[in-house]
């Protein structure tokens, strides 16, 4: 069924696992055990073929101290929500911090030895949209109403 899915979205050509890797991806994720779960579900392979980024979850918590005091307030609420309650910019901070080490993650080349054209990330709630809307103004995308 879930490849049935994927097939209809489109999807099926860099997310199912066949061989264990798919030429260019990158795959990262929270080390928390529900991130590789879902990860490791979604895409048919092992853990240990995803690149753990220590940051998207500490950086939430441990590491951020305005972010757990946010977390605390709104729980978990939309990104909208978050961005409008944040006058510090503690989310842009998360977001441009986590990039960075996923950044500092990438090899130079994808298992493959071609060139890396995917990078998925899998994280928590608020913070992974945090990431989705950072890494698009990046690219210059202007709308960013569906983050």
């Amino acid at each position: 069924q879930r490849r049935g899915w994927l097939q209809a979205e489109g999807l099926h050509q860099w997310m199912l696992d066949e061989s264990l890797e798919v030429p260019g991806r990158f795959v990262a994720s929270s080390p928390a055990p529900r991130c590789l779960e879902t990860a490791t579900a979604l895409l048919s392979m092992r853990a240990l073929h995803i690149a753990p980024v220590p940051y998207i979850q500490d950086g939430l918590s441990a590491k951020s101290p305005a972010f757990s005091s946010l977390w605390a307030k709104l729980g978990n609420a939309s990104l909208r929500e978050y961005l409008e309650a944040d006058a510090d910019g503690v989310i842009t901070s998360f977001a441009r911090l986590a990039i960075r080490h996923l950044y500092e993650l990438l090899p130079p080349v994808a298992a493959d030895g071609g060139e890396i054209t995917t990078v998925l990330v899998f994280g928590h709630a608020v913070g992974l949209a945090a990431i989705a809307m950072e890494l698009a103004a990046l690219r210059g995308i202007a709308d960013m109403d569906a983050i």
